[in-house]
């Protein structure tokens, strides 16, 4: 899964005006591109990227070994040994989020699938269809707020299946 993150640009003065007067607009992105793994095509891992492992592993694939990565060499897969779940703590905010999904290639549509959450609450739902031969990345957006005053977690779970397929 490739991702970026960033405040809601098209709503920037709305966001502005429900930010308290020190908030700054931040933005972050991850293309998981960090690290020079080698051995194996993946790597079990307790956090990446600013990523905490909030349930199981995060699994960072490398080398195509579930199919082509969106861009650049590796993604991060959320059924891995289980199904888990990886999180990361993010300002109070109006927020735009936009990731890039793919089914795992050859598994059934019951394996595949992901929430996104905020602070527990699911934004998004996408549910699993049957992977076909390779990879086929689809781009997800959704607008949400993170109304705590300070940190909120932003949580991608694996759904369906729990067969580390």
């Amino acid at each position: 899964m490739t991702m970026m993150l960033r405040p809601a640009l098209a709503g920037a003065a709305l966001a502005l005006a429900f930010a308290s007067p020190a908030a700054a607009l931040t933005t972050f992105t991850n293309d998981f591109e960090s690290g020079n793994f080698s051995g194996s095509n993946f790597q079990l891992l307790a956090s990446y990227e600013n990523w905490t492992a909030s349930s199981g592993v995060i699994e960072v694939q490398h080398g195509n070994v579930a199919g082509l990565s969106h861009s650049g060499r590796h993604h991060v897969e959320l059924d891995s040994t289980t199904n888990s779940a990886m999180t990361r703590t993010i300002d109070q905010g109006l927020y735009t989020l936009s990731f890039f999904y793919s089914d795992r290639p050859g598994v059934a549509a019951s394996s595949n699938g992901i929430n996104v959450l905020v602070n527990n609450v699911i934004i998004l739902s996408v549910p699993g269809a049957l992977g076909g031969a390779g990879t086929a990345w689809t781009q997800y957006s959704v607008n949400f707020d993170a109304a705590l005053v300070g940190p909120n977690a932003l949580t991608f779970a694996a759904i369906g299946t729990s067969d580390s397929l």
